[in-house]
This record gives C-alpha cells, structure tokens and sequence, in this order.
C-alpha cells in the first residue's frame, strides 16, 4: 500500500486549516523504529477538526464505515491508499500531546508530526482501557517501545498505575 498520498493530502488539510494533528498507531510507532504492519494510517487531531475533516474525507473518496464523538474510520474505494482511522482529543490532553509533537519521517519522503513516545504509550494504555482485545496488539507495542531506548521504563510504569492497570506492567517491563 502507498500511503504517501493520503498522508500528505491530509496533511495539507490540517495545515490550511491551522488544525493540529499528529500521526500516531503504527506509522507514529514506526518514526520511533518500532515496525509493525497495518492497513491504517490512524492520526490524532482535535475534536474541533471533526466535522471539518468527514468532509474533506468524503470529497477525497473516503466512505465512513464508524463514527462517534471520540473517533471515526474511513476506506477509500481504492485499496491501496488504505484505511484512515482518526482519533478526536480535546482540553488538556490536546494541548499537551499537540505542543510536544515533533516532525518525523514516518513513510519514506514523508515527515509528519508525532507525539513523544510517551504520549504513545499514554494512547495505547488508554486504548486498553477501552478495548480488551487490543491487550495483546497494544502491549507488544510498548514493549517494542520501551526495547528502543524511546521510552524510560518508569514513566510507563507511571503511565499503567494512572490508568489503574499496574498489574499488566510486568507483562512489557524490561529485565534487566
């Protein structure tokens, strides 16, 4: 699949409108060195972008499959610009993942803003929260995160004991 041309499509969106957003799921993973394949490319942005951006979807040939207030997912007709996943924040969340995100390559010839890989690991913990059948997907990654050297160990420590799951820490923790 070539993202490249949906990614910089949205991009160019969010940039017209001085919307923020980020790339996060596997593509913001894989700016960090962490690989893992998905037919999405899924991006964070503000709740404010939210009608805005379903129209902008629609008109680039995106058909929405689910929508709520907190996320909505998009195929295109052709297959090869895959899927879109977006993610809506609002409040103090957006306003510190979105003034700490970085450009990064995440596609080749492709920058784009990413969350520190904290603010990763702070998504996926909160995903599992959400979603329990994500636990094996999303704990593989943090862990792959934490084997990076991205991520100290004790601030996902942190991050688990805030969201009351301490006890699946053990399950990404490092050995020393």
């Amino acid at each position: 699949m070539d993202f490249s041309v949906s990614l910089r499509r949205l991009g160019s969106f969010f940039d017209q409108l001085h919307m923020p957003w980020a790339v996060v799921g596997s593509l913001g993973m894989a700016a960090y060195g962490v690989q893992r394949d998905s037919p999405n490319i899924t991006v964070l942005t503000a709740v404010e972008a939210r009608e805005p951006l379903l129209g902008f979807l629609t008109e680039e040939g995106y058909v929405t499959t689910q929508s709520s207030g907190a996320s909505s997912r998009h195929r295109h007709r052709d297959r090869h610009r895959g899927r879109i996943v977006v993610l809506y924040i609002r409040g103090d969340t957006a306003h510190t993942i979105f003034s700490n995100t970085q450009p990064r390559q995440v596609l080749p010839e492709v920058e784009a803003p990413v969350p520190q890989p904290k603010h990763l690991v702070a998504l996926k913990v909160h995903a599992l929260t959400q979603d329990p059948r994500r636990r094996t997907r999303d704990l593989e990654d943090i862990r792959n995160l934490l084997r990076s050297g991205q991520v100290p160990q004790m601030a996902v420590q942190a991050i688990f004991e805030q969201r009351g799951l301490s006890k699946l820490f053990p399950q990404v923790a490092l050995r020393d």
